[in-house]
């Protein structure tokens, strides 16, 4: 058996095995139709409010309105109608027949306030979509590792969000920090990471081959770097064949063969 064994390990270990790389690719923005839901957002539904007129009460209700929708957003109402409220009635109001331009995020309404002459005026402004983005939860300096527990999420206009930026934790987990430092609360570019390799090229390795009937071992050299999980390159040192293995840990990397299962 043991001779069979050794027989079946250079034909193992002289397959080759293909990945497939999953790259991330940052999504589209949506259109304020995908983030409204029809049958739950009213185009012209009212919002009662009972409080007087200020920037902020204003975007409490719009943002009460929004609550129709499945995707949080930012209210910014345009400057002119900032400058409005210092001449608005000192009155309760509400808001009428909002209405989204899908094409820009912009949006209009009416606010009709409960005074003698139901003053009404127009409002218009930005629905800004937000998404959350990866953040640190702690300030980090170079060659530190980043583990799951130093990050958290941020919410982010949505475009504020561009390609550089790490888009899941899952991009930063177990990479060093190569900028001078990462501080806490912002976006995490890329560019600002390394790979932590646990093979260094020309390392030895050890490689396994493992299947429910049998559990093999040999010694191979890394032809190249790798993080865990990783594909490299590993010349087998019995054979002297290049096989593609997974990195599995420190200087180890394991070889699947569903030929042998």
């Amino acid at each position: 058996m043991f001779k069979a064994l050794r027989i079946m390990l250079p034909f193992a270990l002289s397959l080759n095995f293909s990945a497939i790389a999953l790259g991330y690719e940052t999504p589209k923005a949506p259109s304020l139709n995908d983030y409204f839901q029809k049958t739950h957002y009213k185009p012209g539904v009212n919002q009662q409010a009972t409080l007087f007129p200020t920037k902020e009460t204003i975007e409490k209700v719009l943002k009460e309105m929004a609550e129709y929708t499945t995707q949080e957003f930012k209210i910014d109402l345009d400057p002119a109608v900032l400058r409005l409220n210092k001449n608005l009635p000192q009155a309760d109001f509400s808001i009428k027949n909002l209405q989204v331009n899908d094409l820009g995020n912009r949006f209009k309404a009416e606010m009709v306030f409960n005074d003698d002459y139901n003053t009404t005026i127009s409002i218009t402004g930005k629905l800004i979509a937000l998404v959350d983005v990866p953040v640190l939860t702690k300030n980090l300096q170079s060659g530190e590792i980043i583990e799951q527990k130093d990050l958290g999420w941020k919410k982010m206009p949505i475009h504020l969000v561009n390609r550089t930026m790490a888009a899941s934790h899952d991009e930063v987990v177990g990479n060093l920090v190569k900028a001078s430092s990462l501080q806490a609360d912002n976006p995490i570019k890329l560019q600002q990471l390394t790979k932590n390799n646990v093979i260094k090229k020309g390392a030895m390795v050890t490689i396994t081959v493992q299947t429910p009937h049998m559990l093999l071992q040999t010694k191979g050299k890394a032809l190249e770097d790798g993080t865990t999980g990783s594909i490299v390159r590993v010349s087998n040192l019995d054979s002297n064949q290049v096989i593609k293995t997974t990195v599995t840990g420190i200087n180890q990397v394991a070889v699947d063969v569903p030929s042998l299962q």
